[in-house]
């Protein structure tokens, strides 16, 4: 397997190629939202949802 360059050639235009603002890695993030959107959806799969608060 080749290896690509990032971005690709394919890269949308006006597009940043880095984020900057996350200093937290996703897992804080995640657990964060667990605790302040208990209730609220994260993930639709094959018509069926998940709240953060289920288990």
């Amino acid at each position: 397997m080749t290896l690509q360059p990032w971005p690709t050639d394919k890269w949308p235009q006006g597009v940043p190629c880095e984020v900057s603002g996350f200093e937290k890695p996703l897992f804080s993030i995640l657990d964060d939202s667990v605790q302040d959107f208990p209730n609220q959806v994260y993930t639709i799969f094959s018509d069926n949802t998940r709240t953060f608060d289920e288990k």
